[in-house]
Parts: structure tokens; sequence; C-alpha cells
């Protein structure tokens, strides 16, 4: 088949200037663009029975595509001809399924299984389209009873239907909305941006000893906050409150030594050297030399 443009099955519309295989007085339909990716197959095991096993279809192998049919007749719940009609819409990109009154049609079977292989397949996105509302309705209540996705977009106007409703372009921007909404409110809860000066003031009426200790904190306090900050680039919290609202002070916090054997020489010597003191002499070049006594 001769193509002028990326467009998918374009060559059977009826383009004049464009050429098409013909065999046997039928038109020779290429496999979908993304079954030719190396490595594609579609996975048929979401249609097995219970206990039972179905190897996946390689569209691009004619034996594959034969035992395919063969699995399926033995191995899942779907007759001769919906078997046939599945097996033709996977291989084809464009397939037409029809037939007489009582095959499925109507109530979407074939229609669903071959949608319940896409998704099983991670082949997305699928486009439903159908002439009246109430078609498209059926279509997407026949896919949410199989329980394959919810992940799902009705575009056009509204439907009367009260479960698709939520499925609304229209209800899912509105909802979106107000997730929205409502993570900026739980970031504001959770993570609040006060100042320090409504916190100090705060403080000072409510709890001095601490606003006394945020205000004029130990020496040792203000030498780690110092040393800390002192060679960073980025913009930080000049005040004692912004490192230790940051959490920063814990990253000076050191678990004791821990032991392999209890009772052991290295347990004798962990014990010896269990304590850790920091040297805050103003003079240090560095100053959290770890000493042990």
């Amino acid at each position: 088949m001769s193509l002028t443009s990326h467009l998918s099955f374009l060559s059977l519309l009826g383009n004049p200037e464009i050429q098409v295989q013909v065999q046997d007085s039928r038109i020779l339909v290429e496999i979908p663009r993304y079954a030719r990716v190396p490595g594609f197959r579609y996975d048929l095991q979401c249609l097995a029975r219970s206990g039972l096993h179905i190897p996946g279809l390689d569209v691009k192998s004619e034996t594959s595509v034969a035992l395919a049919r063969q699995h399926l007749l033995r191995s899942s719940n779907l007759d001769p001809s919906q078997v046939d009609a599945l097996i033709d819409a996977l291989t084809r990109e464009v397939s037409l399924i029809q037939g007489p009154p009582g095959t499925g049609k109507k109530s979407f079977t074939t229609g669903k299984e071959i949608l319940r292989v896409l998704f099983s397949s991670k082949v997305r996105p699928i486009v439903l389209i159908a002439f009246t509302n109430h078609a498209l309705d059926h279509m997407l209540t026949s896919i949410l009873d199989t329980k394959n996705t919810t992940n799902v977009v009705r575009l056009g106007s509204r439907t009367t239907d009260e479960r698709i409703a939520k499925y609304t372009l229209h209800e899912l921007e509105r909802v979106w909305e107000i997730e929205k909404d409502m993570t900026h409110i739980m970031n504001e809860i959770q993570l609040p941006k006060l100042r320090w000066e409504d916190v100090e003031k705060f403080l000072d009426f409510h709890y001095v000893q601490y606003a006394h200790s945020l205000s004029v904190p130990p020496f040792w306090i203000a030498k780690i906050f110092r040393w800390a900050t002192e060679d960073e680039n980025e913009e930080v919290d000049p005040r004692i409150y912004g490192f230790w609202k940051s959490g920063r002070d814990i990253e000076f916090l050191q678990p004791p030594p821990t032991s392999s054997k209890p009772g052991s020489n290295e347990d004798a010597d962990h014990s010896k050297h269990s304590l850790t003191s920091w040297d805050l002499n103003k003079d240090s070049s560095n100053p959290f030399r770890t000493t042990f006594h």
C-alpha cells in the first residue's frame, strides 16, 4: 500500500490519487500502526476463563494470529463469530462488524471485549464515536460495567444519565477546580506561611519563655545557625525562627554508636566512646570537631 500521508487508513477513504492493494477482489487493509512497533503483542490473557491461559498476539505473525484464534475458541467465553470479529478488528486499521439480530451488536458484547484487550495492552488514547447521545451513553455504561477503566471523558451535549454525567468534560473541569482549591487550602493549613513578627507577638503574650529562646537563643545554637548559613548563596530566612521552622537544626543530631553483639569487646569500646561533644570555641576554624571522652 502506497501512502502519501501519515494519516491512518487514508487510502481507504476513496482518494483516487492513492493506490491500494487488491487481492481476490478484496482491499488489503494494513495492521494498526501501533501494532507494527517491534515487540508489541496484544494481551489476550484478560479474555481467558479462570485457570486457563491465552498467549499474546503478535499481529505481524500469521502463526501467532492462527494460534490466537484457536486459544480464544478453547479458553474464552466468545463464540466463533465473536472470535473472528475480535481478531479481525485487532489485526486491521479498519474493521466493520455486522451480523443478524441476537449476535451482540446492540449489547456491545464484541466491542467491550475488543476494548478490554486494548486497555490490557496499554493502547491509548481510545476514541468512541456514536451517532446519538443515547448510543454513546450506552457504550460508556457498558465500559463502566466491565470495570476495565474509569478514566473516561465524555464530550458532546450533556447526558441525562446521572451515572455518566460525572464523566462529562464540564463536570470533570468543575471537579478539577474543586480539587485544586482543596489542595491549596490543605497546603495553607499544613504549611502555614507565618511571619516571624506575628509569631513573636503570639509568643510574647502566651509563651514568654519560648519567645525569649527564639529571640535570644543560647550561644551554641546561635553558633550552629551562623555556621550552617554563612556559606549559603541562596536567600534564606536570616532568623533563628526560620532555621528552626525548616527543621535544619535536626541535621546536627547524631545517634549514638551501636554495637554488633551485646557484651562483646566492641560493645565495651562503644560504651567508652558513647559521649559526643561539640567544640564550640569561637577561635576554632571548625566549630564542629567531634571529641570523644
